[in-house]
């Protein structure tokens, strides 16, 4: 009788300290983030995820790697030996880190959506693509980096001098895929227009900081610079940071729209037109999530891996607009379940439709 009443006990008990989301048919996800837990773009990155998630009536966990691979790892490891284990594990391949993880979360049978950046070319070799080897690999969705680095050209070459220019590219980690494909939309553009000579080539690992030490070096070379191009916004403010006071300080500088800082000096005239818009990646993920989970596999009988053309040209005109992407008080308000998230049977999320409510 004890022995029965014990086990009817700890039945209860166990019933009583699931969480909230256990024993639904809502989904608990877990979204590893990559970036810093102050950093501007990973923060309004996950921000908008929470917002779609609470909409659509799902859990969603967001853990910080403090832009810590190894952390990273842990963190995905830590997410699958809980129990219960996430219905869903959400990864951004910052680092090329992410082979073991798939493998994990394939032995846990969890699944997993790879955001922003997809394998390399090593990774691939062992990998394949998602639902082959590792069937709980449901696929990538990243946004066309290759179109954000041909725009960005488009826009601050068209402010350069009327004769042969030349450029300046900052890059920003060229381990990251992300990096790599909007280098490539800038050789597209240049092969496509040969007036323009990219003299100069640096790193600058995403940061203003490092940007502005790469341009303050440049100063002293004689070689004329006609326009800096910046893989995103923070590297283009440390570029402006650097020219502030030289006869340069009127430079046609941009960089991929990624921050709060970066559409603040657009409205302000700072900067030039950006490419913008995927900051709402994530969230647009969640939103093909669950039209998956209602019988539309956003593969569309084809390979799991899209890329989304989520990016548009933000202009000075439309910078206050944009700001209510990066402002949390907003977040909520931005109405997710009415995003027109398909166009002809392609994914597409345009930031745009989601402020124009």
């Amino acid at each position: 009788m004890r022995s029965g009443l014990k086990s009817i006990l700890v039945a209860i008990l166990a019933i009583c300290c699931l969480p909230t989301w256990a024993g639904t048919n809502k989904p608990y996800i877990v979204f590893i983030n990559p970036g810093l837990h102050d950093e501007s773009f990973w923060v309004t990155y996950a921000g908008l995820m929470q917002a779609a998630a609470k909409q659509l009536g799902w859990t969603l966990d967001v853990r910080y790697a403090e832009r810590d691979h190894v952390r990273m790892v842990a963190l995905a490891r830590q997410a699958l030996q809980v129990s219960p284990k996430p219905d869903y594990l959400l990864l951004v391949n910052e680092k090329p880190v992410m082979s073991p993880i798939l493998q994990a979360a394939n032995r846990a049978g969890v699944d997993t959506l790879l955001l922003s950046n997809g394998l390399n070319e090593q990774e691939q070799a062992f990998a394949g693509h998602p639902r082959e080897r590792f069937k709980h690999w449901l696929g990538t969705i990243v946004p066309d980096n290759q179109q954000a680095g041909y725009l960005l050209a488009q826009s601050v070459l068209a402010q350069a001098t009327t004769g042969p220019a030349t450029l300046v590219a900052l890059r920003g980690v060229r381990s990251t895929q992300a990096d790599v494909d909007r280098y490539q939309g800038l050789q597209r553009y240049l092969a496509e227009h040969g007036n323009v000579i990219l003299a100069y080539e640096l790193e600058a690992n995403w940061r203003r900081i490092d940007a502005n030490q790469q341009i303050e070096r440049l100063l002293g070379f004689k070689r004329p610079i006609n326009a800096i191009w910046a893989a995103n916004d923070e590297m283009a403010l440390g570029a402006m940071d650097a020219l502030a006071n030289t006869k340069m300080a009127r430079l046609p500088v941009g960089g991929v729209l990624s921050s709060t800082r970066g559409v603040e000096a657009l409205a302000a005239g700072k900067l030039r037109a950006m490419p913008g818009g995927h900051v709402a990646l994530g969230a647009c993920a969640l939103m093909l999530l669950n039209d998956y989970r209602q019988g539309h596999d956003f593969a569309n009988g084809k390979q799991a891996e899209i890329t989304i053309p989520i990016f548009e040209l933000v202009d000075r005109n439309h910078a206050a607009s944009w700001l209510q992407l990066y402002e949390p008080t907003q977040w909520a308000s931005l109405p997710f379940k009415r995003w027109p998230t398909w166009k002809a049977g392609t994914p597409r999320c345009p930031a745009s439709e989601l402020l124009n409510h």
